[in-house]
């Protein structure tokens, strides 16, 4: 009911008064605003059950007392008011088993105790007299305990049940009596706590509110249509009217009802500040200066009844109201200084009321508009000639929203007292204790507006950056500047008391920020690097003699970052020279004398230091390296560099011999592949085989390393093997320079037949497990060389390529299974072999298929081995043979459904090809190999996420679901393409109409499909993908269909959508959650 009096009335209101554009901009903003109170109001909403609750609970057991101590006291006054002869009487006419009349179970009495031992209790005694007098109150009456218990039931069966009944309150404490409701409300805050408006909007019928959202545009625009008949000024009259009067009757409202009363009143001067603002922008009927003191008007009414009731969010709309007031207004004539002064005015308001009131959302809104609105001036009006007119302006702002934030820490501070800094942290520490620490001193933070104070440094000095930016050093001096000024703020919050240590935090880290941001800003890149560098070397060492891990942890980030900028310093191969690399030589040097002193500094270190360190070391010896690497391609051209790369895999390789360091050996296969990739482009066979010695030599090492095992299969092992054969390769392509037909078709077969199945042979016979690896990758790498030769082959080429690759597959194969027993269930092995033989057929075939075939028959050749692999891997994913089974079934599956879903999203995407046979929708070799991969994706996700991924198996519809939802969209568009001739441009398929609503209407028909489905099936996941598809339709037929019909038209399709909206949300709703019913939302 709110929403439609507060959000819909008034935009059908606006929309009436001007036009439908506004009407729904109307909409929008009070949506916006009242999903923002609504979540504000959850807020509160929880906060004062959580206190309802629990004075609810203390008030029962304070009832529970007070009737038990009432029922001792009725039974007490009963029998002071008998006759002494009466109590020892009455049991002698009565049998044992009877009750008195008035069914109070009397104890009985002799006439030897003294009237005087009965003395009545207290009516209102406190909680501690209650339990003694309940406690020892049989004692005093010379009763047994048990008939106390008896006497309280009997009481209670005849009092009305306005409390938990005593029977169960004697059974269990009074604490345990409330339990029960107390965690069940628990259980619902809980579940609304983690997102309010989420929670709104999901529980109960979501489809139903989103009809009434499509209903409400309906009658918009059917109040649009009525109202274009009325005269022009009755309709501003009506609306302003009907604001002073929302506005006068919230006033009236207010000591009833506060909520409603300020809401009431917020619409009234928003519907008079809209309507005056359309009255001079949308038909010039109120002269400007009017206009503007009647918003102003509002805006100042809207401000003070905020500060005077404590209003936040009426503030929060008359400052929204007082920064857009003279942007609505203006007429163009470009007089900057009577904007900004205004908003100098205006924000010094804000920073007044912010003195007062600690609110957090009127000081964003402040900074963010007033930045905004000089953001927008600045890009589309400054100059240079502006900087001594704006410049004051900018700094007053930076400096007062800075001094907001102060406020509204003090104000925070003042109910909140905050102390201390940061914690000792071991030298050791893991990451997760220091990020822990500075989490729970982060948490502090909320002393202080940090997104007010951090957002107004980086706006404020972007803005000052694009100021100054044409002078030169002038940035530089700006970071300086700001960096002063937060320092002067920490040294006097530092004078403060310990309460403000956040605070000094907080403006000291600003202030180095901006000391660090100078240095790139005055310098160049290299240098920019290179004092980073040094400055993090410098840096680490204070911090490890110190034992402060926090202060290395920040160094060694500094030196990433000097990393990086030495990245944007590097250019490859630059013109106009003959090395691969341009540089700057000096600023690569440095950041490598840094690297190297930050990682001797922590070799030297004794102790042990925390896993994290070791990571963040690694990473800094691979940024060294990668310099290191860099230097020769900046000195030296590709035989240099090739020579270069050939010396660092060797040495590389013996410095890890004796001592294991994977960025050693991960750099000495890099630096190794490196060089033989220049050598192999060089003409100089003493090249290839000087590169090719080396790195042989490097594969020894890495292989034979002492610090691993023997058969251990280790990163070293596979950098080494991987070197084999290509350095191999390398080898015979310096025989190649003596044998120049080598790589011809003759003569390719006897370099095979000389190398091959001797070395094959020979490693079988010798057990040399390193030269059958070698055999293994280098046959199948010798056999990929072959497609950049054979296109230019003979007719009969592809039956002796096919052959050849098959006769290399096979020999590749065999030498897999001469390796040892450990190396030949390798998962890593017989992923490689996978990869690479599965990669090799796919491209032979798909380059036989753009030779031999044409249209969409080339796109299948393509397509042909991965999806016989990924269909082949499905059905035997429990075969015996298809071992390593992660290796086939988990990861071949996944990469030949990656392969085949990439294949159907670009073959649908491209402009359809023929196939020589006429289109029929549905029966085409397009769309049946679609239909084949959807069907495929189905059965496959569901089999692997239920191995793989159990947890995520209610998602097993969506990759399926998504994949088809594209297939019918595409097929649609194809049948317009064939049929209609809709050119296969994506500007011309968006421009059909026709198009649009046969999508419009295969989507609706989907989503129906699956609400009814999951509606009928219990199936919330399934109901939720069709209420999503169905918001993409709602919101395609607004965007999209909207801008193609109008008049009765448009009312008529827009009522006909709601109404079928909510009869689906009638008959078809969200399925309970659980089987426990819907929930009410």
């Amino acid at each position: 009911m709110n929403f439609l009096l507060f959000t819909v009335l008034p935009a059908l209101v606006v929309g009436q008064a001007t036009d439908f554009h506004s009407g729904v901009t109307a909409f929008l903003i009070l949506c916006a605003v009242w999903l923002q109170n609504r979540m504000r109001d959850n807020q509160h909403e929880q906060a004062r059950k959580q206190q309802d609750n629990k004075l609810r609970d203390l008030q029962n057991e304070l009832d529970i007392l007070h009737q038990r101590i009432n029922q001792q006291n009725q039974t007490i006054q009963a029998l002071l008011r008998q006759p002494e002869n009466a109590i020892t009487r009455e049991p002698l006419r009565q049998p044992e088993n009877e009750q008195p009349e008035n069914h109070l179970a009397v104890p009985r009495q002799t006439a030897r105790q003294p009237e005087t031992q009965i003395a009545p209790v207290a009516v209102q005694p406190t909680v501690q007299q209650t339990i003694q007098q309940t406690v020892h109150a049989p004692a005093a009456l010379g009763q047994p305990e048990n008939q106390n218990d008896e006497f309280n039931l009997d009481t209670l069966d005849n009092r009305p049940a306005v409390t938990p009944s005593l029977s169960q309150s004697t059974a269990q404490p009074a604490s345990a009596a409330h339990r029960q409701p107390e965690t069940a409300w628990q259980n619902n805050e809980a579940e609304a706590a983690p997102n309010p408006l989420i929670a709104w909007f999901v529980r109960g019928n979501p489809l139903l509110k989103i009809g009434v959202v499509v209903l409400f545009f309906g009658l918009a625009f059917l109040l649009r249509y009525v109202g274009s008949h009325l005269p022009l000024w009755f309709k501003y009259l009506a609306v302003f009217g009907a604001g002073i009067a929302a506005a006068l009757a919230g006033e009236k409202l207010h000591t009833k009802n506060r909520e409603y009363g300020l809401v009431l009143q917020g619409f009234g001067f928003g519907v008079m500040y809209l309507t005056a603002l359309a009255a001079l922008k949308l038909h010039r009927i109120a002269p400007a200066p009017l206009v503007f003191a009647v918003m102003l008007g509002a805006v100042a009414a809207m401000a003070a009844l905020a500060v005077r009731r404590d209003a936040q969010i009426m503030a929060q709309f008359a400052l929204a109201g007082g920064l857009a007031a003279p942007v609505l207004i203006s007429d163009g004539s470009g007089n900057y200084l009577v904007l900004f002064t205004y908003l100098a005015l205006l924000n010094t308001a804000v920073a007044w009321i912010a003195w007062h009131k600690a609110w957090r959302g009127l000081n964003i809104t402040g900074f963010a508009g007033t930045f905004a609105i000089a953001l927008s001036w600045g890009l589309r009006d400054y100059t240079a000639a502006h900087f001594a007119t704006t410049e004051p302006f900018l700094l007053y702002h930076w400096l007062l929203y800075t001094t907001v934030a102060c406020f509204f820490a003090r104000q925070t501070l003042s109910h909140e007292p905050l102390s201390g800094s940061l914690k000792s942290i071991p030298n050791d520490a893991p990451l997760e204790r220091i990020m822990a620490t500075f989490a729970a001193y982060a948490s502090h933070i909320r002393g202080l507006d940090s997104t007010l104070l951090f957002g107004t440094a980086v706006t404020a000095f972007s803005m000052q950056y694009r100021m100054v930016e044409h002078w030169q050093q002038a940035a530089a001096a700006s970071a300086l500047g700001f960096a002063a000024v937060y320092a002067v703020f920490a040294l006097w919050f530092a004078r403060q008391d310990d309460d403000f240590a956040v605070m000094k935090q907080a403006f000291a880290a600003l202030s180095l920020l901006f000391v660090t941001l100078a240095v790139p800003l005055g310098l160049d890149g290299a240098w920019t690097a290179s004092a980073w560098a040094l400055e993090a070397a410098l840096v680490y060492a204070f911090g490890m003699k110190l034992r402060q891990p926090h202060t290395r942890l920040a160094a060694l980030a500094v030196f990433v970052l000097a990393a990086v900028a030495q990245l944007g310093d590097w250019q490859l191969f630059p013109r106009g020279s003959e090395t691969l690399m341009g540089g700057s030589v000096a600023g690569t040097l440095w950041l490598m004398a840094g690297g190297a002193a930050m990682v001797w500094t922590w070799l030297r270190q004794p102790e042990k230091l925390a896993a994290w360190e070791n990571g963040f070391q690694a990473a800094v010896q691979t940024l060294a390296l990668a310099n290191a690497v860099a230097l020769p391609m900046m000195l030296f051209a590709e035989t240099g560099t090739a020579y270069a790369m050939a010396a660092y895999a060797l040495a590389l390789a013996a410095a890890q011999f004796r001592h294991q360091n994977k960025v050693l050996s991960a750099f000495a296969a890099g630096t190794g592949w490196l060089a033989m990739l220049l050598a192999a482009t060089s003409n100089h066979g003493s090249l290839k085989l000087t590169a090719a010695a080396c790195v042989l030599a490097a594969a020894f090492l890495l292989h034979r390393s002492r610090w691993q095992p023997e058969n251990a299969v280790t990163l070293n092992a596979a950098a080494g093997w991987a070197l084999l054969p290509f350095a191999a390769l390398l080898a015979m392509a310096g025989v190649s320079d003596v044998l120049p037909r080598a790589w011809s078709p003759s003569d390719f077969w006897a370099v095979w037949w000389a190398v091959w199945p001797p070395l094959l042979a020979a490693s079988r016979g010798g057990r040399w497990k390193q030269g059958l690896q070698t055999c293994a990758v280098a046959g199948w790498l010798y056999a990929w060389s072959l497609f950049y030769v054979l296109s230019d082959w003979d007719a009969g080429t592809p039956v002796f390529a096919t052959l050849t690759l098959a006769m290399m597959t096979a020999l590749s194969l065999r030498a897999m299974t001469w390796q040892p027993e450990k190396l030949r269930r390798s998962a890593a092995w017989h992923g490689i072999a996978l990869a690479v033989f599965g990669a090799a057929w796919t491209a032979w075939l798909g380059k036989l298929g753009g030779r031999y075939a044409d249209g969409v028959w080339a796109q299948l050749a393509w397509l042909a081995v991965p999806m016989l692999l990924w269909t082949a891997f499905t059905a035997w994913r429990n075969h015996p043979r298809l071992q390593p089974r992660a290796v086939y079934w988990r990861w071949g599956s996944m990469a030949a459904a990656v392969f085949a879903l990439a294949w159907l999203l670009v073959a649908n995407w491209v402009a359809p090809r023929a196939s020589g046979l006429p289109y029929l929708p549905l029966l085409n070799p397009l769309e049946l190999a679609t239909a084949a991969i959807v069907w495929q994706t189905w059965r496959w996700h569901g089999l692997w996420l239920a191995e793989y991924a159990p947890d995520e198996r209610k998602m097993q519809a969506v990759l399926p679901s998504a994949l088809a939802l594209f297939a019918v969209s595409a097929l649609v568009m194809r049948v317009w393409h064939e049929y209609d001739g809709v050119a296969w441009r994506l500007r011309d398929l968006l421009a059909s109409f026709g198009l649009q609503a046969s999508l419009s209407i295969v989507w609706a028909l989907l989503a129906i499909g699956l609400m009814v489905r999951g509606n009928q099936k219990a199936a919330r996941a399934l109901w939720f993908t069709g209420a999503g598809l169905m918001g993409v339709v709602v919101a395609k037929l607004f965007l999209v269909e909207l801008g193609n019909s109008g008049g009765v038209a448009r009312i008529v399709s827009f009522i006909v959508v709601g109404l079928l909206l909510l009869l689906v949300g009638w008959f078809a709703p969200m399925p309970p959650r659980g089987g426990e019913g819907e929930e009410e939302g």
